[in-house]
């Protein structure tokens, strides 16, 4: 009984400690994380107001009163959000800095070129910050081809960028979802495994809960939930992704494996925080599958635990509960008196 007790309780602890954990991990994790004004200017349109962060220019989508910019190479993606206020006060003094290049740019200056097409623009169709963005990258696509290879066409990696931005207001405005989805799937998993010893339950039904453990855990993962991505530890999870992490990950799938997870439909996908594949970033979905858990880990970690299973029930029932009987200490045996006569 005390053995039933303790899972319940044990079940219990660890449901609200996944809870707390969520809790304290979600602005961590969350996939896009809150820039600044002077960080803004300087990925946007190259404005040096203070900025620090920047490699090219960004992408900038706005929505629901927040833009939304995106920036990065070859492999690496930054994607930070800022409320519209907060990049609207800097307005004035980025149109200085702007006006101000404008006259002593040289004749090469991407940015300048792009903010002198901006301004030739009518005023009511120039779509502020954004056309701004737009004129910019615009103008920097000759820049971009003589850095990147040929491969990489300027119009696929600005589209790229923009479907990177998009793809983040989406993510922004699921993030709840994702939340909720990993504390019912965790807390679920959990009971699902405590449960044969809560209700004292046979062999058969702690085999059949504990063997398929392993592959519920990994089928979010399977669904297009938080796929391992090279060796990235933020893959779209909050915690789960990190426990996915430490589950000692196999180095090479088999080739059925491989074709197995891809063949499976990505219906998770919509829940989970990371971004997009880049078109030329090695980990792309032609390749899922080759380096993330496959059903022989879920059959290696399930038959484990029916092993284990097995070996200790089974010793207890035949071996301990025999010798327990056996060796039982006996009481003093009691003689009840003969009633009497009289009584």
């Amino acid at each position: 009984m005390w053995i039933r007790r303790g899972a319940l309780l044990g079940a219990i602890v660890l449901t609200v400690t996944v809870l707390v954990v969520q809790v304290c991990l979600g602005p961590v994790m969350h996939p896009v994380p809150r820039g600044t004004s002077a960080d803004f200017w300087r990925m946007v349109a190259d404005v040096d107001i203070g900025g620090t962060r920047g490699l090219g220019i960004a992408a900038v989508v706005l929505h629901d009163e927040r833009f939304v910019y995106v920036s990065g190479g070859m492999e690496d993606v930054w994607a930070y959000w800022i409320p519209e206020s907060e990049a609207m006060a800097n307005w004035p003094a980025a149109q200085a800095a702007l006006d101000m290049r404008l006259a002593t740019a040289a004749t090469d200056d991407c940015v300048a070129s792009g903010y002198r097409r901006w301004k030739a623009i009518p005023v009511n169709e120039r779509m502020g910050i954004v056309g701004l963005n737009e004129a910019v990258c615009a103008a920097s696509c000759a820049q971009f081809e003589r850095d990147l290879p040929r491969y990489l066409r300027r119009e696929r990696y600005f589209a790229y960028l923009r479907q990177m931005a998009e793809c983040c207001v989406k993510k922004m405005d699921w993030y709840w979802a994702t939340f909720c989805f990993e504390f019912l799937f965790l807390g679920a998993l959990i009971w699902w495994i405590a449960w044969p010893v809560i209700k004292g339950s046979g062999v058969l039904r702690y085999v059949m809960h504990w063997g398929l453990a392993p592959a519920l855990f990994f089928l979010p993962s399977w669904l297009g939930y938080a796929v391992p991505r090279l060796h990235v530890l933020e893959t779209g999870g909050i915690l789960y992704s990190r426990l996915l992490w430490f589950s000692l990950r196999p180095a090479h799938n088999a080739a059925w494996e491989a074709a197995f997870l891809r063949c499976l439909p990505p219906i998770l996908e919509p829940l989970s925080q990371q971004t997009p594949f880049a078109p030329w970033e090695p980990g792309s979905w032609a390749s899922i599958g080759w380096t993330m858990h496959g059903p022989i880990s879920a059959m290696v970690a399930g038959g484990a635990a029916a092993i284990l299973i097995f070996i200790v029930l089974g010793a207890d029932k035949y071996v301990f509960k025999p010798w327990r009987q056996k060796y039982r200490p006996q009481g003093f045996e009691v003689v009840m008196d003969a009633p009497r006569g009289n009584e």
